[in-house]
Formats: structure tokens, sequence, C-alpha cells
């Protein structure tokens, strides 16, 4: 089987300039380009340049896989409308030969989600031509829904439980454990078959996982002040990104601050004690 390796980069806040573009385009001729879209695929060679430079210079998301088992997912966030405290907590690296490990860093007013993976059988057949979709992650994270990076999460769990470095006492807070983990969209089932999540380890964290029917921002946007609604008009006229997050951010505040939402559950569980 020869070696295959594939590289999806997205601009999701803004189109690529015929520039920004150009420059691409001069980085490979194993480029497919669009105004938003970049898929880069090498048989028998690599990509010349630093992925995360490129991401701060062009782009918000990369998808990685290669035929022998590597997976990468970079994620960039606006600091502005990303919560840095909440998603450092998913920060973990398994010992191992290879690269593994969710790493959260803070950079250029920008928050970095860094997932390595490696299967150590390889993954085969790569489709090129396949779109993978997994770029909806990013708005997912952005508005607050963290099931999608807590299946990838659980399966690095899996890796660490199974070596003979696992420390029993490993902890987290139940508020750690996402919300409607029985319900899951198809985009978190994408991210649960690509990384090979079992429901045995689901299954595990369900009864920690609460139900809940969501917040009626409809309602709540009734409440904002004239001025606020607005800039909110005045944000949409001027095409600026990331418009309703940073409206679900500022609704969500408005139920904290008037005690409609329910405290976080503190409690600490260890991982033993889940029943694996």
């Amino acid at each position: 089987m020869s070696e295959f390796q594939y590289y999806e980069f997205h601009s999701i806040d803004k189109a690529l300039t015929p520039q920004q573009q150009e420059s691409i385009r001069g980085m490979s001729s194993r480029v497919d380009l669009t105004p938003t879209r970049a898929v880069f695929t090498y048989s028998f060679s690599d990509f010349r340049y630093n992925e995360e430079q490129i991401m701060f210079e062009y782009f918000d998301f990369m998808f990685y896989m290669s035929n022998w088992g590597a997976k990468r997912i970079l994620i960039k966030i606006p600091e502005s409308i990303g919560n840095f405290k909440e998603l450092k907590k998913y920060n973990i690296t398994v010992d191992s030969s290879y690269a593994q490990e969710i790493r959260v860093v803070k950079r250029s007013k920008f928050i970095l989600i860094d997932i390595n993976f490696t299967e150590e059988e390889g993954l085969g057949w790569i489709d090129e031509n396949q779109s993978y979709g997994f770029e909806s992650i990013r708005n997912e994270i952005i508005e607050g829904d963290y099931r999608a990076l807590f299946m990838i999460w659980l399966r690095f769990i899996e890796e660490m439980y199974e070596t003979a470095e696992f420390d029993e006492n490993y902890s987290f807070e139940v508020a750690f454990i996402p919300a409607n983990l029985e319900t899951l969209p198809s985009s978190v089932l994408r991210y649960k078959d690509f990384f090979g999540v079992s429901d045995t380890w689901i299954n595990a964290f369900l009864p920690y996982s609460k139900n809940d029917l969501g917040i009626d921002y409809k309602t709540l946007v009734q409440s904002l002040p004239k001025e606020k609604m607005t800039a909110y008009l005045h944000m949409i006229l001027d095409n600026e990104p990331n418009i309703r997050a940073r409206l679900v951010k500022e609704l969500k505040l408005s139920t904290r601050q008037e005690g409609t939402e329910t405290e976080a559950d503190t409690r600490m569980l260890r991982l033993v004690d889940l029943g694996k």
C-alpha cells in the first residue's frame, strides 16, 4: 500500500482574498482550492509548511489524516467568542511513541485547539474526493456545544485507561460531561465513528449527562435593550463573522445573571468509579 496524506483547510469566518489564493496555490501543485477551502494530497512527499502558521495566516479549521493512521484537527477560534477556561479542561496527553494529545492554547487573540491521534493499525484506503464535513465542530464549540469534542476526548481516555501508567485518581467535575449525550446529532456521530469511540464508554457517562432542553433564545432576544438589537443589526449589515455565536454567548450570560441557569455540578468523579 502506497503512502498517502490528506490535508483539508477551511476559511470559515471570511473568504480568502484573490491574493491569498494566489499565495496558497504557490505552496503546492497538489492543491484543490476554492475561496473557502483548500485540499492538499500527497503520495511519497509531505506538506512543506507549518500547519499552525498556515492556520493563523489563512484558515479557521484543518483536518488531516494519513493512511498509516495519523489524524490531526486544528481549530482556531477568536478569543472574544471562545471559552478558554472551559476548553482548557480538554487538555490531555497519552504516553505513547506517537503524538497522542489534545492541546488548547491562546495565541494572537485566538484559541487554538490541536488534536493529534494515531490509529496503530492504520486507516487503509482514503477517498480524497469525499467531503468529510468535520468543520462543523467549530461552530458547535463556539456556541457552547462540546459533545463532538467530548467524543474525541473519550477516545483519548480509552487509550490512557489501557496503558500501564494510568492514574487511578484521574478525575474531573461532573459539569465537564456535556448535556444530551443520549441524543447525538449526525455531526457528533461522525466524530464518534471516525475516532472509534465505543458505546460502552459513552454509556458509562450517560447517568451524569443531564437532559437539557436548551435555552429559549427567541424569547430572550425580546429582552435585549434596543441599542443592543441595533448593534447586532449593524454587524449583520457589515457582514461581520460569528454574529449568531456572539448573540448566543450574550444571551447565555444573561441567563446566568438572572439566575435562571442551574449551577454547575462541581462534584468530582474518578474515572475508575464509572464502572469501567
